[in-house]
């Protein structure tokens, strides 16, 4: 798992770009983008930890190309 710790206005900015993603981009019309969110820990007033999941019906990555990311 990879954790990131951002500031309220990063959180809004990562919000606000959510749409313009790839899996936004390459789900067609007729396809879905899910983005579940998970509290995984209250750490203290004011502070939490989330996990984020993201799947879609999109084109995928080719098999070609996997092996290089």
């Amino acid at each position: 798992m990879i954790v990131y710790s951002l500031p309220a206005c990063e959180f809004a900015a990562f919000l606000y770009a959510f749409p313009r993603s790839n899996a936004c981009k390459n789900t067609g019309p007729d396809g879905h983008v899910d983005l579940r969110i998970e509290l995984v820990a209250r750490r203290s007033p004011g502070s939490a930890t989330y996990r984020f999941a993201v799947s879609d019906t999109g084109c995928g990555i080719p098999p070609e190309e996997q092996a290089r990311i």
